[in-house]
C-alpha cells in the first residue's frame, strides 16, 4: 500500500521544515515540503498526494487562482490553508467550502500539532465512484475544521464536530451531552436563552447572532452562529453552524477605534493611492481646506496647490516618497475659497501584506497662526537685540552730557531717574538676548554634571554678592540631560534669590537628589526673601500672562521654558513664614 503523502507549501524554509517535522510525528502520512508552487505542481501531476497544506505567503498569483490550479489537477484533493490576512479578507477571495481546514499561520507556528486531527482525517486515498465521492464530500463538509457543526436538543448538545469543540477548548466527547449555557459567557446567557426560546416556541425557524463564549485558556471567545429548528420523528431539535470570529471581532473593533480617532482628530488627514488619488479625508481636512469629502475624494492633492512652491520642492517630495521614506516639511497651500495658508505635512507610505506600497497617509496641520506668532516674536527679538540697545546707548551718551549742565539744580533728580529707567531697559534687553540664546541651544543638549554646574554658579553669584550665604547639599556628581541653557537657568534662580532678598544677609539652600527608579533628578532651591506675589504665581501656574495676571520680568519664564524644553518641570511655591521654594525636575542622563 502506498503511504499517504502530505505536501506542506510555505515561503519560509525554517517554518516549513519545523512544521513538517512536528506533523510527521503525529500523522499517518509522509509530510513533504516543496520549495515553490511550481515544484508543488510537479508533485500533484503524479497524482499520489493525499492532502495539500499551503500558506498565503507561498502563493504567487492570488488564492483563487492557486486553488483553481490545484483543483484542475486533483479536483478532490483536500486543501488546508494557513492564512496570514484577517479571516474576512480570505473569505472574500475564495469559497471556504472548498477547503478541508483553515488556520491562522501564526497559531500553527506556535503549535504545529493543531493540524494533526484534520490531517489524520483527510490524508486518505481518493474515493472511487460518484456515490462514494458525494459521501466523502458531505463528510468533509461536516467534519472540516473551518466551520463548527452542532445539534441541540432540550438545550443540550447532542452532536458537535471537532471544530465546535476546539472553539471552546475541549473535545467532542466532553462537550456532547452538556448544556449549551456551559460554554456561553454569563453576561450573554439571557440573549442566547431568548434566541433558543423563540425557535422552541416556533416563533422563528432560524436565527443568526453572535455571543461570547468561554474558553479555559482565554477570557472569552466571540462566536457567530446560524441555527435552524428541524422537526424529526422524535421531536424538534436545532441544527446549526458555528464560527469563531474572535480575531475578526477584535480586528473590527480596532478599525472602529481607528476610524473614530481619525474622525475626531483636530489635525487634517487624507489618504491617497499610489497614483495620488485621494481615497479618504477626515472632517478636520474639510474644515482646514474648505473642500468637503465628496469634492476631495477622487481628486488629487493638486486641488490645494497655491502656486507658491517651486518645482524643486515637489521634486524633493516625490523623490522622498519614491524612496519609500517619510516626507515632513511645511508648505503654502490654498483653501477652496482662494485663501493661502501655511501647513505642516507628514506623508508616510503604507504597505500591503507583501511589503508593496499601497498608497500614502498624509497628516496636514494648519500652522498659519503659529507661523505669524513666530514671525512677530522674531521681529521683537530683533528690536530688543539691536534697535533698543542702540537707542539706549544714544540716551546714555546724551545723559552724560546733560548731567554736567544740571548738577546742583532741581533737574539733577530727573536725570538720575532717566538714567535708572534706561539702565533697567538695558538690563531687560540683555536678559532677552540671554533668554533667546539659551532657548536656541536646547536642541543642542548633551550630558552635563549638574553638581559641577551648581558649584560653578554658586561661586559666580557669591563673588558678586559677598554677603549672601549659598549652601549646597549634593552627591559627588549627578549627570542630567542639558547644556549651556541649564547653566543659564541655574544662574538665574540663584541670582534672583540673592538680588531680590530684602534681608541684610540673603540665605539660599540648594538640595540635589536623584530618583533612579523614575530616571529623574530633583533640584530644590530655597531662599529667605519675600517670595513672589499670588498674581505672579498664578501667571507661572497657568503658563500665560494677561494684563491682570503677569510677572515682573522674564527671568522666571526663562527657567520655565528651559525646563520644558529639556523634558523636565519647574514648580514655584512661597515658603512659610517667608521665602520662595523652586523645585526643578530633570531627566537623568
Amino acid at each position: 500500500m502506498v503511504p499517504h503523502r502530505v505536501l506542506l507549501l510555505a515561503a519560509e524554509t525554517k517554518f516549513a521544515k519545523d512544521t513538517a517535522a512536528e506533523l510527521s510525528a503525529c500523522v499517518d502520512a509522509t509530510v513533504e515540503t516543496p520549495a515553490t508552487p511550481s515544484e508543488a505542481h510537479a508533485y500533484l501531476d503524479r497524482g499520489d498526494i493525499s492532502c495539500l497544506v499551503f500558506s498565503e505567503g507561498a502563493v504567487e498569483d492570488g488564492l483563487a487562482n492557486f486553488v483553481d490550479m490545484v483543483k484542475d489537477v486533483m479536483p478532490d484533493l483536500p486543501l488546508v490553508l494557513l492564512h496570514e490576512r484577517p479571516f474576512d479578507a480570505v473569505a472574500d477571495e475564495i469559497d471556504l467550502s472548498t477547503l478541508a481546514d483553515i488556520r491562522a499561520k501564526e497559531s500553527v507556528a506556535a503549535n504545529p500539532r493543531c493540524l494533526c486531527p484534520c490531517l489524520n482525517r483527510v490524508a486518505a486515498s481518493p474515493a472511487s465512484g460518484d456515490a462514494e465521492l458525494l459521501r466523502k464530500r458531505y463528510e468533509r463538509l461536516v467534519e472540516q475544521d473551518i466551520i463548527g457543526v452542532y445539534t441541540v436538543e432540550d438545550r443540550k448538545f447532542t452532536y458537535v464536530n471537532e471544530r465546535v469543540a476546539e472553539i471552546f477548548g475541549t473535545t467532542p466527547e466532553a462537550l456532547t451531552g452538556t448544556s449549551v449555557f456551559d460554554v456561553v459567557a454569563p453576561e450573554d446567557h439571557e440573549r442566547v436563552r431568548e434566541r433558543i426560546c423563540r425557535r422552541e416556541r416556533g416563533v422563528e425557524e432560524s436565527s443568526h447572532y453572535t455571543f461570547r463564549g468561554t474558553h479555559p485558556e482565554h477570557d472569552t471567545v466571540v462566536v457567530e452562529v446560524y441555527g435552524s429548528r428541524v422537526e424529526t420523528a422524535s421531536g424538534s431539535l436545532i441544527i446549526g453552524v458555528m464560527l469563531d470570529i474572535t480575531e475578526r471581532d477584535s480586528y473590527e473593533r480596532e478599525l472602529r477605534r481607528l476610524s473614530q480617532a481619525l474622525e475626531y482628530a483636530a489635525t487634517g488627514v487624507y489618504i491617497t493611492d499610489t497614483d495620488s488619488v485621494i481615497q479618504y479625508v477626515n472632517p478636520a481636512f474639510e474644515r482646514i481646506t474648505g473642500y468637503d469629502r465628496n469634492e476631495a475624494v477622487g481628486a488629487t492633492p493638486q486641488i490645494l496647490n497655491s502656486g507658491q512652491m517651486d518645482d524643486e520642492y515637489f521634486d524633493r517630495l516625490y523623490r522622498t516618497l519614491e524612496a519609500e521614506e517619510v516626507w515632513e516639511e511645511s508648505i503654502i497651500d490654498q483653501r477652496r475659497n482662494g485663501e493661502f495658508y501655511h501647513a505642516y505635512q507628514t506623508i508616510t507610505p503604507y504597505k500591503t501584506r507583501d511589503g508593496e506600497t499601497a498608497g500614502y497617509v498624509a497628516i496636514h496641520s494648519d500652522i498659519t497662526e503659529s507661523r505669524i506668532q513666530q514671525q512677530v516674536l522674531q521681529v521683537f527679538q530683533r528690536l530688543f537685540r539691536h534697535n533698543l540697545r542702540n537707542k539706549l546707548t544714544v540716551i546714555h551718551g546724551h545723559l552724560d552730557l546733560l548731567r554736567s549742565e544740571v548738577t546742583g539744580t532741581p533737574a539733577e533728580g530727573s536725570i538720575d531717574e532717566i538714567s535708572e529707567a534706561t539702565a533697567q531697559l538695558d538690563s531687560l534687553s540683555r536678559k532677552t538676548t540671554q533668554v533667546t540664546s539659551a532657548l536656541e541651544s536646547i536642541d543642542e543638549t548633551h550630558t552635563i554634571d549638574l553638581v559641577s554646574v551648581l558649584q560653578r554658579e554658586r561661586d559666580t553669584v557669591h563673588s558678586e554678592n559677598s554677603a549672601a550665604s549659598i549652601t549646597l547639599e549634593t552627591p559627588s556628581e549627578l549627570f542630567v540631560e542639558g547644556g549651556g541653557e541649564l547653566e543659564v537657568a541655574v544662574n538665574e534662580l540663584l541670582t534672583n534669590a540673592v538680588v531680590h532678598c530684602d534681608q541684610d544677609e540673603p540665605e539660599v539652600s540648594v538640595l540635589l537628589t536623584a530618583d533612579p527608579e523614575h530616571s529623574k533628578a530633583s533640584l530644590v532651591i530655597r531662599d529667605n526673601g519675600p517670595g513672589i506675589t499670588d498674581v505672579q504665581l498664578a501667571a507661572l501656574d497657568s503658563g500665560e500672562e494677561t494684563p491682570l495676571v503677569h510677572t515682573e520680568g522674564i527671568g522666571l519664564w526663562l527657567v520655565e521654558w528651559v525646563l520644558t524644553g529639556l523634558g523636565g518641570d519647574v514648580e514655584f511655591e512661597n515658603d512659610t513664614p517667608r521665602g520662595l521654594i523652586v523645585t526643578l525636575t530633570l531627566p537623568l542622563a
